[in-house]
């Protein structure tokens, strides 16, 4: 038993078979530790991956957001080969409507035209003959004709019609200052020298009592040339011929209107002196402003004002396009209004018997205002 060697477990087991078990050992530990693994973190990578997902999507605070697009179909981009049309805004389409009342405008002035070429009466004049120099002389400053030098009995001195039949009928005298108002346009216009060399020679001999009337008081009143007129005569003479106007002329100053003197007629004075001298100064301005302000249905005045302060004329053409008063394919008749000139009168127009055909040239003398036949250069504004 002594001489016996002692054999330990591990010469008891063979060195093969050891090594063999262990390999399997470790193999099946790493198989079971990479199945552990791999079903334990793929769950967090797929939250993880949502997590940074969603991030992505939440607004970044330090950075401005643009403003979201509008996509729908009013603002959807035009199909290929289709212009995209520019938004109009409000000040493009204001002028696109003026324009389009201007060019309705000269549609109906050159349709009025025609019309009133064929009122004309035995003398070749048109309108009422007791206003007819204002007519006639006004109709000729518009593109009409008529035979104005038959209107005058002597040099300088001139009657409302030629046939000279008007005082103690329709009027008390045989002029007045609206009707040479008129013919003082028109000679200036068309720069009839002989007509304002004998109107001056005429006024100064007879103390610009410029005709005769039924009684002295009436005469005074409505022949006399005052002196607003006075001025604006000298002033055209000295543009057309050149003469110095004598150094004790009166004045010009704002007129004062009575109640019985319709609004048009220092108005339209005014007018004539403006276009002779080619401006209007603040006074004169301020005035045609305050009386456009009183009478803002008066087509003339509305006008006048956008004339001499750089307006649009919409107020006047407005009234000019309206056919209560200015019927679109005839003249205005008594059916339409009494009045014969529709801006003389300050109140609602309104129909009279018998029936009659007014001139139009209303209408006309409006149209020439707003479409710049009656231009003038900047004005004291």
């Amino acid at each position: 038993m002594g001489n016996q060697k002692q054999v330990t477990l591990f010469q008891m087991l063979d060195y093969r078979k050891i090594v063999a078990f262990f390999s399997i050992l470790f193999f099946i530990m790493g198989v079971s530790t990479a199945s552990y693994l791999l079903f334990r973190t793929e769950p967090q990578e797929k939250l993880l991956a949502k997590a940074v997902e969603d991030a992505a999507l939440q607004p970044d605070p330090t950075v401005t957001p643009e403003p979201a697009q509008d996509i729908s179909t009013d603002n959807a981009a035009p199909p290929e080969g289709v212009e995209q049309q520019a938004p109009v805004d409000e000040e493009t389409e204001r002028r696109a409507a003026l324009e389009s009342m201007h060019k309705k405008m000269q549609s109906k002035a050159i349709r009025y035209k025609k019309l009133i070429a064929k009122q004309t009466d035995e003398y070749e004049w048109i309108g009422s003959k007791c206003n007819g120099l204002f007519w006639n002389s006004l109709y000729s400053t518009l593109g009409g004709w008529a035979p104005i030098t038959e209107a005058q009995s002597s040099p300088g001195k001139w009657e409302f019609h030629p046939s000279k039949s008007c005082k103690g009928k329709e009027t008390s005298s045989t002029i007045n200052e609206l009707n040479l108002s008129a013919l003082l346009l028109y000679a200036y216009k068309t720069g009839d020298r002989k007509i304002l060399e004998d109107l001056v020679d005429y006024g100064e001999k007879n103390n610009w009592l410029m005709g005769e009337s039924v009684d002295a008081e009436t005469g005074w009143r409505d022949t006399k040339i005052k002196d607003n007129l006075q001025n604006t005569i000298y002033m055209a003479r000295e543009k057309i011929l050149g003469l110095k106007p004598p150094a004790n002329l009166p004045e010009w100053v704002a007129p004062n209107i009575s109640p019985k003197t319709p609004v048009f007629y220092p108005s339209f004075e005014l007018f004539v002196r403006v276009q002779i001298r080619g401006s209007a100064e603040l006074e004169e301005i301020e005035w045609i402003r305050t009386q456009t302000r009183r009478h803002p249905n008066n087509g003339f005045l509305q006008a006048f004002n956008s004339l001499v302060s750089g307006g649009d004329f919409k107020q006047a053409m407005d009234i000019g396009l309206n056919t209560k008063y200015f019927p679109a394919k005839s003249l205005p008749s008594t059916k339409n209004r009494c009045d014969e000139f529709l801006f003389m009168d300050t109140s609602e127009p309104k129909p009279c018997s018998p029936y009659g055909v007014h001139p139009g040239l209303d209408f006309l003398f409006l149209e020439a205002i707003v479409n710049g036949m009656y231009y003038i250069s900047s004005s004291d504004v």
